[in-house]
């Protein structure tokens, strides 16, 4: 199945892998994106002073550092993202649990009373 990361979850990543500094090619392999998203992504972090450029010593290769406000932002996006995950996975049983609850109720597992399946 193809799940597609959410913005947070994509925002979480690439303020943990420019919290020590890192270059733009490192943060598109260690995020696993293409270089016009991260671009998008860094542009936006920027603008938001999450993320700050480092270009002293190399101007043609700056350094992105997350800032003390995006290490703050980081926290709380991954508590939410944690939240997310939890709750999708709740979903997920509960789901799987009236799916086969109507399959018993409808008659089609009716082995499964039995101890056919186990």
């Amino acid at each position: 199945m193809n799940r597609k990361r959410s913005g947070g979850m994509i925002v979480e990543r690439i303020l943990d892998v420019c919290a020590h500094g890192a270059s733009k090619t490192r943060i598109i392999y260690k995020s696993n994106l293409n270089s016009t998203t991260v671009k998008h992504y860094l542009d936006l972090l920027i603008d938001s002073d999450l993320i700050e450029v480092d270009e002293v010593d190399q101007p043609e290769r700056p350094v992105y550092k997350t800032t003390k406000a995006g290490f703050e932002f980081m926290k709380s996006l991954k508590e939410h993202n944690d939240e997310i995950l939890r709750l999708t996975s709740l979903l997920a049983h509960a789901c799987a649990f009236i799916w086969l609850a109507s399959l018993w109720i409808f008659g089609y597992l009716s082995d499964f009373t039995n101890n056919a399946f186990f």
